[in-house]
């Protein structure tokens, strides 16, 4: 069965209204139509990133830019139409730990980035437009991110918003990191203070074990 936007909706409002709030399309003057198009874009882009869900997790080999930076590097890369954060960054197709993990200095600045490396691969976290790629427990967390949203504008019920953003974070979360963990397996990279200050200037990965990223409040 297809998944669509519609669908999400009304999952959502389903947690926080009677059976009178679904909707049938996303166009209409409706105060549930209203609501649903004002919150589903950020309840969708922070869901996004409270995780790098195997279902958004996306490899490419970078475009060299002809125009090079000022100074500082000598290559400028572009990033994908569909980048939402960065996950690996890696100057060569190899599959060994040691080739893939290789220091090397590289940096973000707005939508490219800079290095003096003559390759670039990018391992991300991109955008899901499409509801039907989204998994079934990536679906469960948005829909239920979106309800969250929903709770107080329908209901000004702050303890029904309090109930679903604990449910969130005890219950949904850490089931979906859990399952998400199990398909698959890579080297772990350990996470410290002294590698999220050297991700900030252009650590070779990200200062963040893939299978516990923090949450976004």
């Amino acid at each position: 069965m297809a998944k669509t936007k519609v669908q999400i909706c009304n999952l959502a409002l389903s947690r926080v209204a009677d059976e009178g709030a679904q909707i049938t399309s996303l166009d209409g003057s409706s105060r549930e139509v209203r609501l649903c198009n004002l919150y589903y874009e950020p309840a969708l882009n922070e869901t996004i990133r409270r995780h790098p869900w195997n279902c958004a997790i996306k490899r490419v080999q970078l475009s060299q830019l002809t125009e090079e930076p000022v100074f500082g590097y000598k290559y400028k890369y572009q990033l994908p139409v569909d980048f939402v954060r960065t996950l690996e960054v890696t100057s060569t197709e190899s599959t060994q730990y040691e080739d893939r993990y290789r220091q090397f200095d590289w940096r973000v600045e707005g939508l490219t980035i800079l290095t003096n490396e003559e390759k670039l691969f990018l391992k991300y976290v991109k955008y899901i437009e499409d509801p039907n790629e989204m998994d079934a427990l990536f679906m469960r967390c948005f829909y239920t991110a979106l309800a969250e949203k929903l709770a107080i504008p329908l209901t000004e019920d702050e303890a029904l918003k309090n109930s679903i953003t604990g449910e969130i974070e005890s219950v949904i979360l850490p089931e979906a990191r859990s399952v998400n963990a199990q398909e698959g397996y890579e080297h772990p990279v350990v996470e410290s203070d002294l590698l999220d200050s050297r991700y900030s200037y252009g650590a070779h990965y990200a200062p963040f074990a893939q299978s516990d990223y923090g949450t976004i409040g």
